[in-house]
C-alpha cells in the first residue's frame, strides 16, 4: 500500500526511483529523481542561462515541480543564481555593445543608473513618473516581464514619487562594472574600450537623456558629469559637429560636477544633429522640447522675413485706409 501511494504522487514518466532508503519527510526530495535526456539537459541550460528564464518557468516548460527542476539543475551542473528571480531577465544584454540600443541604454544607465557594490549585484534605475514609458522600454530591452514600480519619499522635492526598476544578477552587475558603470569615476577608459566609436553618438544620446537637459526658452543644450566626461564630450563634438574645441566647462559650486553648455541655434542644433543622426530610440519628453524650438533662420533670411512682414503690414494698412475712405 505504501509503495502504491508513493507512485500515485506523481505519474510523470520522468520520475525514477533513486538508490537508498530515506525517511518519509525526505522521500519526495531525495527518494526520487528526475531523468532528462542529454538534449533536454542542453535545453535546460539554454533556457536558464542564455534566455534568462527563472527556475519555475523552466519547470513549467518541462511539466515538473520547482524543487525537482532545482535539484536537476544542481545535478547536471547548471550554476544557479544567487537568488531565485521572480521575473525573467537577460543578464547578457551588455556582453557585446554592438548595436544602437545596447549603446544607448549603456549611456542612459551610466547617467541615471546605479550598480550596487559586491557582494550585492543589483542594477537600479529611478526616474520621474513622467518617464514611466521610457523606463518600460528599458525593461523590454532587458527582456523582463517586470513592470516599473512607483515609490514615494518623505521629502518635498518628490511629491509625486519616483518610478523604479531593479535588475538583480551577478553576471549583469559584474559586466556593467567592467564597462565603466561604477561609483567614483575618474576615467572613461572602460567605456571607450567597450563602446565602438561608430556607436558613440548613441551612447552620448543615452547620457543626454539621463543627465542632460534642453531648455525651452532658448536653444541651449546642457551636459552634466565628472570632468573627464565633459572634456570627452567637448572633444567629440569638436571633431564630429565642428564645435569649439576649447569651450570651457562650468564647475559646480559645491559638488565635484561639471557642466558643458552649447548655446545658440547654430551650436545647439549642430550637437542635436550629431546625437540624433540615424537614431531610432530617445526620450520623447526631451526630443519634443527640441522639436518645438523655433525654426532657425540665417541673418539674411531674418532680414528678408522682417522686410516682407513690414511690407505686408503697410499693405494691410493701406487697404484699411482705402476701406475707411470708401465708407465715407
Amino acid at each position: 500500500p505504501f509503495v502504491g501511494f508513493l507512485h500515485s504522487l506523481d505519474k510523470s514518466d520522468r520520475l525514477k526511483p533513486a538508490k537508498g532508503i530515506f525517511f518519509w519527510s525526505r522521500m519526495m526530495t531525495k527518494g526520487y529523481k528526475l531523468e532528462f535526456t542529454p538534449s533536454e539537459q542542453n535545453e535546460i541550460r539554454r533556457l536558464y542561462i542564455d534566455e534568462g528564464w527563472i527556475v519555475q518557468q523552466v519547470a513549467d516548460h518541462f511539466g515538473v515541480s520547482f524543487t525537482g527542476m532545482k535539484n536537476t539543475m544542481n545535478r547536471i551542473g547548471v550554476p544557479l543564481r544567487d537568488a531565485h528571480r521572480k521575473w525573467t531577465l537577460n543578464p547578457h544584454a551588455f556582453d557585446n555593445i554592438d548595436n544602437e540600443h545596447a549603446a544607448y541604454w549603456h549611456g542612459f544607465i551610466y547617467a541615471d543608473g546605479h550598480v550596487t557594490k559586491p557582494p550585492r549585484s543589483t542594477l537600479q534605475v529611478i526616474l520621474s513618473p513622467l518617464d514611466t514609458e521610457h523606463l518600460q522600454k528599458l525593461c523590454d530591452f532587458m527582456r523582463t516581464d517586470m513592470k516599473p514600480k512607483k515609490q514615494f519619499y518623505l521629502d518635498q522635492k518628490t511629491p509625486n514619487g519616483r518610478i523604479r526598476a531593479g535588475f538583480t544578477d551577478v553576471h549583469l552587475a559584474a559586466r556593467l562594472r567592467e564597462t565603466g558603470i561604477v561609483t567614483g569615476r575618474n576615467t572613461l577608459q572602460n567605456v571607450l574600450d567597450n563602446v565602438p566609436h561608430h556607436l558613440m553618438r548613441h551612447w552620448i544620446r543615452g547620457l543626454f537623456d539621463g543627465d542632460g537637459s534642453a531648455q525651452t526658452n532658448q536653444k541651449t543644450i546642457w551636459f552634466c558629469g565628472e570632468q573627464c566626461l565633459v572634456i570627452f564630450l567637448r572633444d567629440y563634438f569638436a571633431q564630429h559637429a565642428g564645435r569649439n574645441p576649447t569651450l570651457p566647462p562650468f564647475k559646480h559650486k559645491t559638488a565635484n560636477l561639471y557642466y558643458l553648455r552649447y548655446k545658440g541655434g547654430i551650436n545647439a542644433l549642430a550637437v542635436v544633429d550629431c546625437m540624433y543622426k540615424e537614431a531610432t530610440l530617445w526620450l520623447e519628453r526631451k526630443r519634443n522640447t527640441i522639436d518645438n524650438w523655433p525654426v532657425l533662420l540665417s541673418r539674411s533670411e531674418q532680414v528678408r522675413k522682417g522686410w516682407i512682414t513690414r511690407k505686408n503690414n503697410r499693405l494691410a494698412g493701406n487697404i484699411q485706409t482705402m476701406s475707411t475712405h470708401a465708407d465715407r
